[in-house]
């Protein structure tokens, strides 16, 4: 089972086309994260929203909340038409459980 999970999302970056997205777009993450004056319309929806999304799976460490918020507000921050709206939260989530970085 833990190949076949392997395999499962080598072959889903493959053909999602983000294995050449993530190649060719290096670095772009830690900047949309780290850019200063970028005002955080969504931060606190994002917070609320954490907690509630993984309540109940018990093994979701602070780390793992963490991450959640680091990729939410990203996806925030680099699609502003968007920004962040409940329902992003379990997106994250999974794709976050699924051990994809």
């Amino acid at each position: 089972p833990i190949e076949s999970h392997k395999t499962r999302k080598q072959l889903w970056m493959l053909a999602s086309g983000a294995k050449f997205c993530m190649s060719s777009n290096k670095g772009v993450f830690e900047r949309l994260l780290n850019y200063k004056n970028y005002p955080d319309y969504f931060s606190k929806p994002i917070d609320l929203d954490l907690y509630r999304t993984a309540q109940k799976e018990k093994h979701t460490s602070e780390d793992g909340f963490q991450a959640m918020k680091r990729l939410l507000l990203a996806f925030s921050r680099r699609n502003p038409y968007i920004g962040y709206c409940q329902g992003l939260n379990f997106i994250a989530h999974f794709i976050l459980t699924m051990q994809f970085t």
